[in-house]
């Protein structure tokens, strides 16, 4: 019968050793490898999710341009109509009048009318908001005076957009752009715009917004 003392000393004849487990410095150098490389490639892990989304929306604007055109050329170079001048009714709120003109070119289910980064912040869900006529970006193509809606053309120089104070001498006009607004703390000057990177309150000069200009062209701006 074999014997502990012969056991061990076979191991030690074939150069075994007994096995041992990990010490508490060796688990705490792999940790901090660990830690050191989540610091280095989380950063880029984010940066990449930021360009995706800036990459979506900016087709999303582009396909919203492209099926406004088409609606124009259609009648009499004029884009569809807001539903009424006040904020509720017009570039912040409902868009039955833009979802209904459009809707044989973008369905209703079809992702362009959200903006992914939009919707995740928000947590918003885009059938219901659809079903209520909300899209995920503001429209500005048309004009206001005063208490009336007037239409915006292919040819039109200002519109709603203009009327509102915002940034302007983009080479046209803006027909649609991202959600953006104040921030809801009282004194506080930074905007929610969704495309500042990682960052979705920011300073207002800070560029975070896409925009879609009469002609098809998409632009980053500071509103």
């Amino acid at each position: 019968m074999w014997k502990a003392a012969d056991v061990m000393a076979t191991d030690q004849v074939h150069g075994l050793r007994p096995a041992r487990g990990f010490t508490l410095i060796e688990l705490l150098v792999v940790m901090g490898i660990i830690i050191m490389l989540a610091g280095i490639l989380l950063p880029a892990l984010n940066s990449a999710r930021a360009r995706a989304y800036d990459a979506d929306c900016e087709n999303n604007l582009r396909q919203l341009g492209a099926a406004l055109h088409e609606y124009a050329s259609m009648n009499n170079d004029m884009f569809p109509l807001a539903d009424g001048y006040d904020q509720l009714t017009s570039w912040y709120g409902t868009q039955q009048h833009l979802i209904t003109a459009l809707q044989d070119i973008i369905p209703t289910d079809a992702p362009t009318w959200f903006c992914r980064r939009y919707v995740q912040t928000a947590g918003i869900d885009p059938d219901a908001e659809i079903a209520q006529y909300r899209i995920g970006y503001f429209y500005w193509g048309w004009d206001r005076r005063g208490n009336t809606v007037y239409p915006a053309y292919t040819t039109s120089t200002t519109n709603a957009w203009d009327a509102e104070g915002y940034t302007n001498s983009l080479g046209g006009i803006v027909l649609a752009s991202d959600r953006f607004g104040t921030h809801a703390l009282a004194g506080d000057t930074r905007y929610y715009q969704f495309h500042c990177g990682s960052q979705t309150v920011v300073p207002a000069t800070e560029e975070g917004t896409f925009v879609l200009i009469s002609g098809g062209s998409v632009k980053k701006i500071a509103p």
